[in-house]
């Protein structure tokens, strides 16, 4: 192909890379946002911010369930109709997040944005993936997803002082006033799919492999493999999930202001979005498992200076450097799967594996509000923290230890 082919495959994905792009930053700022405002929240409905762990894990579980349930019928009805139909049900329940009055309504309503954004998410990067120029595919979608750092980054800048000016509810708004601008370029850059006929025999095929594939994954030749793999990322989003939805309330619990708690959350994003590009850089020069090896090192090193009681000075690095670990390892899923799955294996792999990280994320909302509960501060909180990265590194010995592909990890 030439370099004008390129060029033409290039322009002509550009607007539904944007569109990808535009909705995972949205992904990233509405899964973020309720931890930076939860203070205020918890202040203003005078309900102990312990007890809004199930309220956090609802938008997580809403979008595995989403992009499980829900987004498997634009294989089966056309992406674009799902994508409108699930993106429309985010803007409105993050509309009505900002009316909320109680945690049965905030829980709701958090369900009802993850839902939404689990099927928008996987639909809009399916799209991606086919129009997408071949020779960059996985440097596209690798470029969009990092919208979803930037979505963070963008509410630990913005959330707090909008929190402090204008109230909780105002956080909310801006996010419903960006996604209303995203819904316009939606209807006018998304593509018609194929007829529906084409897309339901597409989806039975596609399903009946995806069967079969998930019990080989199981099975005796990739057992060790799977099981391995799976834990390793249920533990890693838990630790993820854990710092995102708990650092704002733990730094205010410490006597900081809410735009200076929030600011950590947008230190927190940045590593992660700096450290995921310097370790994919890495592991094509040392190998996966060196290459995350050395994330899981920073991580505890940073984890453990905060069991010690280092100088809250410090505090900002300690939070860049873990976050630059944690992310960075979340974002390997595709290069560690093609690494220790065969081709036809692949997409089985790579899907069950980032469903299986859904039971970290839920989890963890929940146990680290039983660790505030305990009233913990945040040298414990984060020394506990150092458990489930142990259990990484153990997961990630063992994976790259007895796969068939050793010597490449």
């Amino acid at each position: 192909m030439t370099n004008t082919d390129n060029k033409k495959e290039f322009l002509a994905a550009l607007p539904i890379f944007l569109i990808t792009f535009f909705v995972m930053m949205l992904d990233g700022y509405d899964l973020q946002v309720i931890a930076i405002v939860l203070p205020k929240i918890s202040e203003q409905w005078a309900i102990a911010p312990a007890e809004f762990g199930v309220a956090q894990s609802a938008a997580i579980l809403g979008l595995g369930i989403g992009a499980a349930i829900l987004g498997p019928l634009g294989d089966m009805y056309g992406r674009r109709k799902i994508i409108l139909t699930t993106f429309t049900i985010t803007l409105i329940s993050v509309w009505l997040t900002a009316y909320t009055y109680d945690l049965t309504t905030l829980t709701l309503a958090r369900f009802g944005t993850g839902l939404g954004l689990g099927a928008a998410v996987v639909n809009v990067s399916s799209l991606l993936a086919k129009h997408a120029p071949k020779k960059y595919m996985a440097l596209t979608l690798t470029v969009a997803g990092c919208g979803i750092p930037v979505g963070g980054m963008l509410s630990g800048m913005l959330a707090p002082q909008i929190t402090l000016n204008y109230g909780w509810p105002a956080a909310f708004w801006l996010s419903v006033g960006v996604s209303l601008l995203v819904l316009v370029l939606l209807f006018i850059w998304l593509p018609n799919d194929a007829t529906k006929a084409e897309s339901t025999q597409q989806a039975t095929a596609n399903n009946s492999k995806s069967r079969i594939q998930a019990l080989e994954l199981l099975g005796a030749s990739y057992r060790k493999t799977t099981l391995s793999l799976w834990l390793l990322y249920i533990g890693n989003s838990f630790l993820l999930y854990t710092i995102v939805s708990w650092l704002p309330t733990l730094l205010t619990a410490e006597g900081w202001d809410l735009a200076k708690a929030g600011s950590m959350i947008g230190l927190f994003q940045t590593g992660g979005l700096v450290g995921s590009l310097v370790v994919a850089s890495m592991m094509d020069k040392w190998g996966v498992r060196r290459s995350l090896m050395t994330s899981y090192i920073v991580a505890m090193t940073s984890f453990t200076l905060f069991l010690v009681d280092v100088e809250a000075f410090l505090w900002p690095v300690l939070i860049t450097l873990i976050g630059a670990a944690i992310s960075s390892v979340a974002l390997t899923v595709n290069a560690l799967s093609a690494n220790v799955y065969p081709n036809h294996q692949l997409a089985a792999g790579i899907g069950f594996t980032i469903a299986a990280a859904r039971l970290g994320a839920v989890a963890a909302p929940i146990i680290g509000a039983a660790m505030i509960a305990a009233q913990m501060h945040i040298g414990m909180f984060m020394g506990v923290l150092l458990l489930p990265a142990v259990v990484c590194v153990a997961a990630l010995w063992i994976l790259t230890s007895s796969t068939r592909t050793t010597s490449q990890v």
